[in-house]
């Protein structure tokens, strides 16, 4: 299917199945027309095959809502913190759009998780069943 899609999103966990599963020789079975979306995790693709494609051209684009590198510590400190190891920020916003896992932030998301928060503990308090709830 690599060979055939306009677009791949890879949107599945981390882990030792995954890590690493987009790799140079996978992203080079993609047409150089093709855009990769990432919302899974950054060490699903090796960073350095992505990074040579997209300068190369052999990839049109990518849109990633992953970093490699999660920079820790304050928010001053954070500001200037690299996604990874690659000089992402040469590539341009015609070949990338990149985001630090962050999407889907918006001004509203803060009072809407607290709503959903205050009214699970109500519906515990009220012995009734809770909203929302994933997994078993």
């Amino acid at each position: 299917m690599l060979r055939r899609a306009d677009v791949v999103v890879l949107a599945c966990a981390c882990n030792a199945a995954t890590a690493g599963l987009v790799d140079a020789r996978r992203l080079a079975l993609m047409k150089p027309t093709a855009t990769l979306v990432n919302v899974s995790r950054g060490a699903v693709v090796d960073e350095g095959a992505l990074f040579d494609a997209l300068a190369a051209k052999r990839l049109a684009h990518a849109a990633l809502d992953v970093w490699w590198r999660y920079p820790a510590g304050p928010a001053e400190a954070r500001a200037g913190a690299a996604p990874g190891a690659r000089p992402w920020h040469d590539l341009g916003r015609d070949v990338l759009t990149m985001t630090p896992h962050a999407s889907g932030w918006s001004d509203k998301q803060d009072a809407r998780k607290c709503a959903q928060i205050a009214d699970n503990l109500d519906r515990l308090a009220a012995g009734r069943g809770l909203a929302r709830v994933v997994g078993p």
